[in-house]
């Protein structure tokens, strides 16, 4: 593959990224921007980062010429991401790349052999461990105890009630807004895969909820950017921003780190020990099926 000396395409200055990727043709749409335009908002971040690995590892700087890309780059991006990655990444970051490959071949940037022998590529196998744990009922104790010592008590408790209470990826969290947190549910309009879905909350989680929701108002973020004054902002609370929170309330509750996803995991599995049903769960969930859930 080689740079080429196009300009950056449209469609990705909602990225806000310094890099870009492009067609070397300017009449035609640029691949990973179409690509884009199939996913989800929340799903964007994730598939850019994907994206740039994938450049790094081939040595590309700067934009890509699409129509220059063969079977061989695929090759050689397979053997470079399993050596770099754990397997479940270094697949996540192949296939990424072969999806922005066939829509380059959709734009008629790609001839149709090439792509055709890209997707016969075979993907990457192998298993990594699992990661993640489940969070037990004294250390959810203590991390929203550790909620109410920081500037925004009431903010960080209504995280932990979204991520804990509703089991919400943090991109969900992220792009939820005050009207889509009712007096007994919290409405996911776009999750992954753009599958939306209602959610029922109960008990503290309510509480929480409404307490923080009662200092908002109107289809702005439910999730808020607040300063070390106090003032909450307009702005919301990125998907990397409430990891970083997470993290600090875990270190302040004086216990092993936490990530997002444990939360929905540990949803998940007091649902499923409760007795609720496996269908159930992997609708509340946001799963597209429950072997996802299992």
């Amino acid at each position: 593959m080689e740079g080429g000396a196009t300009k950056t395409p449209p469609g990705w200055d909602d990225m806000q990224r310094g890099k870009a990727m492009a067609l070397t043709r300017e009449s035609a749409p640029a691949a990973p921007a179409l690509y884009l335009g199939t996913l989800a908002p929340g799903s964007r971040p994730a598939a850019f980062w994907r994206l740039e690995r994938a450049c790094g590892l081939l040595g590309v700087v700067g934009l890509v010429d699409w129509s220059s890309v063969g079977y061989a780059d695929l090759v050689e991006l397979r053997a470079r991401a399993s050596e770099s990655y754990a397997p479940r990444t270094a697949a996540a970051i192949l296939n990424t790349f072969r999806a922005v490959c066939r829509q380059a071949w959709l734009a008629g940037a790609m001839a149709g052999e090439t792509y055709r022998r890209i997707e016969a590529l075979p993907g990457v196998s192998g298993s990594s461990p699992p990661v993640g744990r489940y969070v037990p009922r004294p250390e959810l104790r203590a991390l929203f105890e550790a909620s109410q010592v920081g500037n925004a008590p009431e903010r960080d408790a209504a995280l932990l009630g979204v991520l804990f209470g509703a089991g919400l990826r943090r991109s969900e969290a992220s792009a939820l807004l005050v009207d889509d947190v009712g007096p007994s549910w919290v409405v996911v309009r776009s999750g992954k895969g753009r599958r939306g879905r209602r959610v029922p909350i109960a008990g503290e989680t309510v509480q929480v909820l409404a307490r923080w929701g009662s200092e908002l108002a109107g289809a702005s973020p439910f999730i808020r950017r607040v300063l070390k004054s106090g003032r909450v902002l307009e702005k919301g609370l990125g998907g990397e921003g409430i990891r970083r929170r997470l993290v600090a309330l875990c270190a302040s509750a004086g216990i092993s780190p936490v990530r997002p996803h444990d939360a929905r995991r540990t949803y998940c599995s007091n649902l499923l020990d409760a007795g609720a049903d496996i269908s159930t769960v992997a609708r509340l969930m946001g799963h597209a099926s429950v072997q996802v859930t299992a």
